[in-house]
């Protein structure tokens, strides 16, 4: 039998003494870990995630657990580590059925040519023998598809509120293909029958509409010349595109320029926030009879303008002239990204080798505050008044768009949104007075949105094309027809993930299939690569949990410069992959795009308490959320202690925002009710990490070592409030700001979020009024709610 002897050592008075202390801390620390997981609150009725346990686990562990260092390899403000697959979040996200548009395609844009599929028609056509084996003969009738007419516009922008379409060009015999001038078309093709044999029907005559009417020789948007419906010369279609300024100037026309009248539609499939009326002024296209074949489609009609102003642009010797492909979703966390959109994350991450921002935090909510800090390196209080119903607003055009500087610089310049109800500057703005910039997708999407036939299409499509495919093939177009010269593209997609993030898998695969056909053919190797979000989910139920807060503060954003700039430029690089674990913002998007422009700005060190840092700059270790001017509201380096929803704090930090609340809908009280409190769900109070609090100022010039004191003063405090008010049932987050010596309470309009989809309850006000919208009950539907009750607060 073995025997065990004992250390004289620990047999001692002083080893026992060593050992029971060992046994205390590690007690201590259990303890601390099992308390910190499974305290959970009382007052909430909510079902908590374990990231509320993760922050108490932090908050009760004793200060002496948490080890405080100056060092340089520790950084001060850090985000929570969420898990991909949170319990409390699982039910939130499901798989989506396959998007399958059920029309079929009859045409297909080819080098500016629209062409006929013959094969759509009839798959053993004789003019597909040569698939098909040999042609069959003796057809039956329904096998026999014979197109007797077609009729063909173009879609053209007037302003950011009213579009065209151009006269009709009407085709009765073949070949039905079409050398077009324009961007976005709408194709509605007839079958033969035989009863049109019998009666050939009159032909309607185009709409002589006097706001319309343009000379003879631009409604068609070609020459007459060119309006020869004869066969296409081929030979001069397929000739090398663009080889350089020069050529291409002389290879393509002139533009053509048409009138406009402008189409609303109210989406069916959803309840969007802000609705439009739509109007359809022309009757020339046959609307009233049922098309065989209806179609949309888009291109890139490269202008001749535009080569022209590349070619007289005066060049920066330190540009990049690297193209930048800026390709963002709404609503999507980094997370979501990557539950909903696998293919295309596994592939951006280990093919492409983008650098992925960890810790890329917004700045305001929504989307307009997320994109105007990146367009512009402002906010929107920085900027011209642009807001709808404001004497003193003007249009989005007075903003200093950083794509008016690539313009400048040479490069030609894409915009494209694929929700024109809900776009960006059109919502709350006004909108552009002149198109942004050199191709503008708005138009083609209110034609699409006014269509008959997305109404009755499968939802997501409209007749045989996925929405998202015409923005994707819309871009890449774009690199193929400006192919030898700079681009600035950016395209916005809305309409899959805004309302929920579980259609945004109908995207994976595409846009997986885009990347890769961008990286074999060789765009990518002078292209700046940008993927995003502006923020997370913010109406799913994903929302209401907190790692869902978190994940609304941190969206997507990856970004990848070209192998052979990241070999000329190793310490550049350096600083950007060590820059994805550091707190950074869209006002650094900003920065670095500024930089693609002037390289030689990276020489110079950006002040340490900067608002934008370059990514290409080193991002100092220190930087917290009040140097990189992120409001408390937004700061995911905050820590958060669960409060009594009862306390005497609480109650007067809600009573506060219901009052500024009201105070905000006072102007239109006889169309908007005052709100009450129903129910307070949930009070955080807000304190940063223990870095935070006691960090004072770093101790050397180059602000890399950090200087921390022994404890924190802390005179303010935020709260976070999240309620629910009556009659509208909405539910309320807000952060207010509370001097704990005097109790004095500042309510802020832009730390008030409403997690809740109000539909049509501000309909009353919203065109006139479109900020009051989250706030705004109407009187009037009052008697639809007659079980609502009121909670007074002190």
């Amino acid at each position: 039998m073995k025997t065990w002897h004992v250390s004289p050592f620990l047999r001692s008075r002083f080893g026992k003494t060593i050992l029971l202390s060992l046994c205390v801390l590690v007690f201590v620390v259990f303890t601390n870990l099992f308390y910190g997981f499974s305290v959970l609150t009382k007052t909430s009725p909510m079902t908590l995630t374990s990231s509320v346990n993760y922050f108490r686990m932090l908050q009760h562990m004793p200060k002496k657990l948490i080890r405080k260092s100056g060092s340089t390899t520790e950084q001060i403000c850090r985000h929570p580590r969420l898990s991909l697959f949170q319990d409390s979040i699982q039910s939130a996200f499901h798989p989506m059925d396959p998007l399958v548009c059920l029309a079929k395609n009859l045409f297909y844009f080819e080098k500016g040519v629209l062409r006929m599929n013959d094969t759509v028609l009839n798959p053993f056509d004789q003019y597909n023998r040569h698939e098909f084996g040999e042609a069959k003969t003796n057809l039956s009738e329904d096998e026999t598809k014979i197109i007797r007419k077609c009729l063909y516009r173009g879609i053209e922008r007037v302003t950011d509120d009213y579009h065209t379409f151009t006269e009709t060009i009407v085709k009765e015999k073949p070949p039905f293909s079409l050398l077009v001038e324009h961007d976005f078309m709408s194709v509605k093709c007839f079958y033969h029958h035989p009863e049109d044999d019998e009666k050939e029907p009159e032909e309607k005559e185009p709409d002589s509409d006097e706001k319309n009417k343009l000379d003879e020789k631009d409604q068609s948007g070609v020459a007459d010349e060119e309006k020869n419906f004869g066969p296409i010369n081929f030979d001069e279609m397929n000739r090398e595109s663009f080889r350089d300024v020069d050529e291409t100037l002389n290879e393509h026309g002139r533009d053509a320029l048409f009138g406009s009248e402008y189409d609303h539609s109210f989406d069916g499939n959803f309840s969007y926030d802000y609705l439009h009326s739509w109007h359809d002024y022309h009757t020339d296209f046959e609307e009233q009879d049922i098309a065989d074949f209806d179609q949309f489609l888009v291109q890139v009609h490269p202008k001749p303008s535009v080569f022209q102003r590349i070619k007289d642009s005066v060049k920066n010797k330190h540009a990049t002239h690297l193209n930048v492909l800026m390709l963002g979703l709404d609503s999507m966390s980094h997370l979501s990204y990557q539950r909903k959109l696998p293919n295309t994350y596994r592939y951006l991450r280990d093919e492409l080798d983008m650098v992925i921002l960890d810790a890329y935090n917004i700045v305001g909510d929504a989307t307009t505050a997320a994109l105007i800090p990146i367009l512009t390196g402002k906010t929107e209080v920085e900027l011209p008044e642009v807001r709808i119903n404001h004497d003193d607003a003007v249009t989005v055009d007075k903003y200093p768009m950083i794509w008016n500087e690539f313009r400048d610089q040479g490069y030609a310049t894409l915009f494209a949104e694929d929700e024109p109800s809900i776009s960006a500057f059109n919502l709350r703005l006004k909108g552009f007075e002149n198109q942004p910039t050199d191709h503008y997708m708005r138009p083609f999407w209110q034609a699409i949105w006014g269509s008959q036939l997305r109404e009755n299409s499968v939802r997501y499509c409209t007749g045989g094309t996925p929405h998202h495919s015409y923005t994707l093939d819309y871009v890449k177009d774009f690199f193929v027809k400006y192919n030898n010269v700079s681009k600035f593209t950016f395209a916005f997609m809305s309409e899959l993930t805004h309302w929920d993030n579980n259609p945004g898998e109908h995207i994976d695969n595409d846009l997986f299939k885009f990347l890769k056909f961008f990286e074999k053919s060789g765009y990518l190797d002078n292209t700046l690569l940008i993927l995003m979000a502006d923020h997370g989910a913010r109406y799913s139920r994903v929302r209401h949990t907190i790692q869902g807060k978190l994940e609304e503060r941190l969206p997507m954003f990856a970004l990848r410069f070209p192998p052979k700039y990241q070999s000329f430029h190793p310490r550049l690089m350096e600083n950007l992959r060590r820059n994805s674990k550091k707190l950074t913002t869209p006002f650094d998007i900003h920065e670095t795009l500024k930089d693609v422009l002037d390289l030689s700005r990276t020489s110079k060190s950006s002040p340490p308490h900067s608002r934008g840092i370059s990514l290409l700059q080193q991002i100092p270790l220190n930087r917290t959320c009040a140097m990189a001017k992120i409001d408390v509201h937004w700061c995911t380096c905050l820590m958060q202690e669960n409060r009594d929803v009862k306390s005497e704090h609480v109650q007067k930090a809600a009573f506060e925002i219901l009052s500024y609340i009201n105070q905000l809908t006072e102007p239109v009280r006889s169309e908007c009710v005052p709100l009450n409190v129903k129910e307070i769900i949930l009070a955080y109070l807000m304190i940063p990490n223990e870095k935070v609090l006691t960090y004072i100022r770093s101790r050397d010039a180059d602000n890399r070592v950090a200087n921390f004191s022994q404890e924190a003063t802390v005179d303010i405090v935020h709260y976070q409030i999240t309620m629910v008010t009556l009659p509208n049932n909405g539910m309320y987050e807000a952060t207010i700001l509370m001097n704990v010596t005097n109790g004095r309470i500042k309510v802020n309009p832009e730390m008030i979020s409403r997690l809740d989809l109000y539909g049509t309850q501000p309909a009353c006000i919203q065109r006139r009024y479109p900020d009051l919208r989250k706030y705004c009950f109407c009187e009037q539907l009052l008697h639809h709610n007659t079980t609502w009750h009121t909670v007074v607060l002190p």
